[in-house]
């Protein structure tokens, strides 16, 4: 028997948080989204184009990903599914051809070491985590939320309520701790893999 994976829960979710952070959003301003972990770039059309929808028609957006440093290795050290993501070129070309996205910026490598105050980013609107399932991958992405807008939302879309080594649920403590300044929301759905694992959403914004 083959299992489909329905994404629902998450794709619903990426629907609502880009439709309410634009809602407030100057529409004269760019709308900035970093997304950490790109895959196939299906996911990063879809944050776009809900944005242009919501009629943000200035998009910056961020990308981390491996890229051609992406290894079967690495993807099990990660808990991640054995598939590597576009490449770099791919990536660009895709976003790229997207009318309303002016701006791209592509961050190749472990994020545990490109995110780093060096990359000088600007306030970001949206932060969709969707890569590496480590604990210290997690809490490497964690380190984007000084960076969220007022009114942004962070999304870390690797929240595994039965499994308490890989994601967002092990660090949540850690999270609370040392980001003083923001709620954390879990989500009450989850989608389910065809592992028979139960993945969510874990909201993060601004108090």
């Amino acid at each position: 028997m083959i299992l489909r994976v329905l994404k629902v829960v998450r794709k619903d979710t990426l629907i609502s948080v880009v439709t309410a952070v634009a809602t407030p959003h100057n529409r004269k301003a760019p709308f900035s989204i970093v997304e950490i972990g790109v895959d196939r770039a299906g996911r990063t059309l879809t944050l776009a184009r809900e944005a242009i929808r919501n009629r943000c028609r200035r998009i910056h957006y961020y990308a981390f990903d491996l890229f051609q440093d992406w290894s079967t290795e690495k993807a099990k050290a990660e808990f991640c599914r054995l598939s590597p993501p576009v490449s770099v070129d791919q990536f660009q070309h895709t976003i790229g051809g997207i009318v309303g996205v002016e701006y791209i910026r592509l961050i190749r490598g472990d994020v545990r070491e490109t995110i780093d105050p060096s990359l000088a980013l600007p306030k970001l609107d949206v932060i969709w985590v969707s890569g590496g399932h480590s604990e210290e991958t997690t809490l490497a992405c964690a380190r984007l939320l000084p960076n969220l807008s007022a009114h942004g939302i962070a999304v870390f879309d690797n929240y595994y309520p039965d499994h308490a080594d890989r994601g967002v649920l092990p660090v949540i403590s850690e999270l609370i701790t040392t980001y003083t300044d923001f709620e954390f929301e879990t989500s009450p759905s989850f989608d389910t893999l065809p592992s028979g694992d139960r993945v969510g959403p874990l909201k993060v914004r601004r108090r």
